[in-house]
């Protein structure tokens, strides 16, 4: 595969401070050549989930959840319909580094409308996303930006990892200090010490901390903009003077959300 390194700079004054970068503009022609080649060979997938409609199934399923959820009153189903909502999904690589290595994938998705984060979609949609391409489809439109969804998502995934087992940082931290003791020792630093000992003690020690302190590294391996499927039915519970009910369900997860 070929490789580009670019240096783009939008604004002429900064051309002096990054010596080989081009300057780019408004439809010039190496922007749109850029733009043009991350339509086309960039990590962002796009797709549905392949869900087939059956309203006799969807009647039968609402009402064993309405049940479940403590709805026990009758009702009639007046209207269902079919629609399919953006979920932003990323795959993050995250790499707790020490003097040890450990690679973990974390694969998380956001509601473009609702913003419910979801840490197990890829086992439920597994084998059943499609082209998004050629489908008439009653697509939601989002509700949250792409930006918004993404920083959502990342913030989501650190505070995982904050509350995550520490266990290895801890014992690769014991390990540093431990290693720096005995550095210390070796060197023997005192006030004889001649200069060039401290300098090769401290980049000793700098190589200790780079290569033993705990780090975690996380990096972006692919995305995907999937559109789910949503059923939204109004219903009337029978002997009740209320208004119908709108019911929202995830045939994926099972979910019920209510709104009148």
């Amino acid at each position: 595969n070929e490789v580009l390194n670019l240096q783009m700079v939008c604004q002429p004054e900064y051309l002096s401070k990054y010596p080989g970068a081009e300057l780019v503009t408004k439809d010039s022609f190496r922007l749109q050549w850029l733009i043009e080649g991350v339509q086309k060979r960039g990590l962002v997938a796009k797709g549905f989930y392949d869900y087939h409609f059956i309203p006799e199934k969807h009647a039968f399923e609402l009402k064993n959840l309405l049940r479940q959820s403590g709805q026990t009153s009758a009702f009639n189903l007046k209207t269902s319909a079919l629609q399919f909502l953006p979920h932003l999904m990323v795959n993050f690589l995250v790499t707790q580094k020490s003097d040890q290595k450990e690679d973990y994938l974390h694969s998380l998705s956001i509601n473009l409308v609702t913003g419910r984060i979801v840490t197990s979609l890829i086992p439920a949609v597994r084998d059943k996303i499609r082209d998004l391409q050629n489908q008439k489809l009653n697509l939601a439109k989002r509700t949250i930006s792409y930006r918004d969804g993404f920083g959502a998502l990342l913030n989501h995934l650190k505070w995982r990892l904050f509350h995550n087992d520490r266990s290895w940082a801890e014992a690769a931290q014991k390990r540093f200090l431990e290693e720096i003791k005995a550095l210390e020792e070796y060197y023997s630093v005192n006030e004889k010490s001649p200069a060039a000992d401290w300098q090769s003690f401290y980049r000793h020690a700098a190589e200790l901390y780079k290569n033993v302190a705990p780090t975690i590294n996380i990096k972006i391996v692919n995305t995907g903009i999937l559109y789910l499927p949503l059923i939204i039915s109004e219903i009337n519970y029978l002997g009740s003077n209320e208004l119908p009910q709108t019911v929202f369900l995830d045939p994926l997860f099972e979910k019920l959300a209510f709104s009148r």
